[in-house]
């Protein structure tokens, strides 16, 4: 049993695999979404246990930080790491759903800049990048979290709800609703074990509408955005060619893998509804608490 809040929660913790890493070391280079600032990413193999670690190269120390629910500092339009009042790294989902999407365990991220390049507003570009470099088991089990009754988390109508998975898979879902307005309502869902996540969901891009961008960036946001990185939807629709007709939907769904990555590995059935960060973390929290208790 396991707890979360006043409620305990069946679960256990097994070990289905062994765990993994990139092949060699690769590198990209870009601007950040929100920062616009550039950045060149190192990726490194790393030993088992690791997870993923962001190493600032530029700064002092060359500080680290680790891609845990617990170094979450700000959930605003993407995920932001860092320790106490300071932000280390920005818009990491993107190459955490990439590395979710591949069953990358470890990993070593030096960063010459504050965020992950946004490349063409997709995790396409970080996971060509990991798959080319190919991955290799490592000697010790993947700890993996596996729920044994539902969960579920409500916020108005944003919902999410984690299942038990019988089939011994780890799959999602995501209901999109915008109503009228463009990208309107939409539904998508993925089978992370089965499903070809560089084909089917590494290249959905980040969209904003286009009603939001005078506020992102009064708010200091979006300072590196573009038509080049981001799809904007108008009143009409999408201002260019989709890659998908579900195109945001599936982006969302993207994101959210990215964002439970933070979880730590869990075998279950993930259901969303108008989900964002922010609520996405707080779902990950609850299952670190989860994990931690049986610990």
């Amino acid at each position: 049993m396991a707890a979360t809040g006043n409620k305990k929660v069946e679960a256990e913790l097994i070990y289905p695999r062994r765990q993994t890493t990139i092949t060699s070391a690769v590198e990209l280079s870009g601007r950040g979404l929100h920062t616009g600032k550039d950045c060149h990413l190192r990726l490194k193999p790393a030993p088992a246990d690791t997870g993923v670690l962001f190493r600032r190269i530029d700064l002092e120390g060359r500080p680290v930080i680790s891609a845990a629910a617990d170094n979450v500092h700000d959930c605003r339009r993407s995920l932001v790491l860092g320790r106490e009042d300071k932000p280390l790294v920005r818009t990491v989902e993107h190459l955490l759903s990439a590395c979710a999407g591949l069953f990358l365990d470890n990993l070593v991220v030096e960063m010459t800049g504050p965020e992950i390049p946004a490349c063409d507003g997709s995790a396409e570009p970080l996971a060509r990048m990991m798959a080319e470099s190919g991955s290799r088991k490592l000697d010790a089990p993947l700890e993996v979290l596996q729920l044994k009754e539902e969960i579920c988390f409500q916020n108005g109508d944003v919902s999410l709800t984690a299942l038990p998975s019988e089939d011994k898979e780890v799959s999602f879902s995501y209901q999109l609703d915008y109503g009228d307005r463009p990208p309107g309502r939409e539904r998508c869902s993925f089978n992370l074990t089965g499903d070809d996540y560089l084909e089917e969901l590494a290249p959905a891009r980040t969209y904003v509408l286009k009603c939001e961008i005078a506020e992102l960036k009064k708010a200091g946001l979006a300072r590196g955005g573009s038509r080049d990185n981001a799809v904007i939807f108008g009143p009409e629709g999408a201002e260019g060619r989709l890659r998908f007709p579900d195109e945001a939907c599936r982006h969302k769904l993207l994101d959210l893998i990215g964002d439970l990555f933070l979880a730590g590995p869990v075998r279950a059935h993930f259901s969303a509804v108008k989900s964002g960060h922010s609520s996405n973390q707080r779902l990950a929290r609850v299952l670190v608490g989860i994990r931690d208790s049986l610990k």
